[in-house]
């Protein structure tokens, strides 16, 4: 991965998977994407890729022009994150920056070009432009979360170049709903001692129900990641080797 090859550009392009469960999320969406389209850093494309079960309509909203929006199928009632980010990665050309972005998080706009140039002046693999969250109550203020694990870096908000997203494998879309898939990514990371950078900061999670997981995903999603946790070195560098493999010769990149 040292042998990465340049930048095609130093354009930013932000990824925020969303599927529609009600109108609070719609309304979220809609305030962080107006909210990244005052980003005048450098040149920036959100792609939005939206995750439509049959007999589902997409999102009808007029977006600036520099929103791309993206339908890719799903299951009725399924979530799939890895698999939203993974198909919209495909549609990028050769090696740019990204920032994968949650629909529902706010956060200081030079933050978030500084944590572009960690990864675009190769200071680090993978960026995190905040260190803490501050929850958005419903009609209340927002308080911040202290004394709680270290969010995972590749949750939330985070950047890396495609390249280095191919590098290790995508992510893993083994993973339903929301759980896992960061932890993994991060574990996978630093197994192979990249360099991660996180900003002194904080962001904010905008408010919307909280909506109960079935057993079963949680169950499967703790399998996962307990298999990936056990790999010896030589395992999970075969494991990472045959899911890039995979997404190579389902998304052709």
């Amino acid at each position: 991965v040292d042998l990465e090859p340049k930048l095609s550009n130093n354009d930013l392009h932000i990824i925020i998977s969303f599927k529609q469960i009600d109108k609070y999320r719609e309304k979220n969406l809609i305030t962080v994407i107006e909210h990244l389209l005052r980003f005048a850093s450098r040149k920036v494309e959100i792609m939005l890729v939206e995750g439509i079960s049959s007999g589902s309509k997409p999102l009808n909203h007029n977006f600036d022009s520099r929103v791309r929006h993206e339908v890719y199928p799903t299951e009725m009632n399924v979530f799939n994150k890895c698999k939203l980010y993974n198909y919209a990665v495909s549609l990028l050309d050769s090696n740019v920056l990204i920032a994968f972005h949650d629909s529902d998080l706010l956060i200081d706009l030079d933050a978030l070009e500084g944590s572009v140039q960690l990864i675009e002046e190769k200071r680090a693999k993978v960026s995190q432009p905040y260190s803490d969250q501050s929850f958005l109550e419903q009609n209340k203020d927002c308080g911040l979360l202290t004394g709680r694990p270290q969010l995972p870096i590749c949750g939330g908000i985070t950047v890396m170049s495609k390249y280095f997203l191919q590098y290790i494998g995508g992510w893993l879309e083994d993973f339903e709903g929301h759980g896992g898939e960061d932890s993994t990514m991060d574990y996978i990371i630093s197994r192979f001692k990249f360099k991660t950078l996180r900003l002194d900061g904080n962001c904010l999670h905008l408010w919307h129900p909280i909506i109960s997981r079935d057993i079963n995903e949680n169950v499967n999603n703790e399998q996962i990641l307990r298999k990936v946790f056990e790999f010896n070195n030589e395992d999970l560098v075969a494991f990472v080797k045959d899911t890039r493999k995979k997404y190579k010769e389902k998304y052709g990149y």
